[in-house]
């Protein structure tokens, strides 16, 4: 979520899952992104740009992993919209097998 704008959403949206594929090491066909923009939006007490990024991933949650994640992260976002990495935060979740559904069930 940023207070910026993406000016190609969905281009946007491919080089992001793509990005974050490679970084965790998982094939992209288990990725989802949902990019929201032009929210209101403050931090460290000003409007200037900033982002929140949530990341949940069943496993690869890690310090090495989050530390290289966060770092493709910001830079691609530094590129796209202009975002200082110091203007936002990155929550990186390890999410339960049995807490995750999908098709109908869950991964446990």
């Amino acid at each position: 979520m940023t207070n910026a704008t993406f000016k190609d959403k969905n281009s946007a949206l491919k080089e992001v899952s793509s990005l974050v594929a490679k970084c965790l090491g998982k094939p992209e066909s288990y990725v989802d992104v949902c990019i929201i923009d032009n929210v209101a939006m403050s931090f460290g007490g000003t409007t200037d740009t900033a982002a929140l990024v949530t990341l949940g991933s069943l496993g690869c949650i890690d310090g090495r992993t989050n530390k290289k994640t966060s770092a493709a992260v910001f830079k691609y976002l530094g590129d796209a919209i202009g975002l200082d990495s110091r203007r936002g935060y990155i929550h990186f979740i390890d999410l339960p097998a049995e807490d995750t559904g999908y098709g109908g069930s869950t991964f446990a």
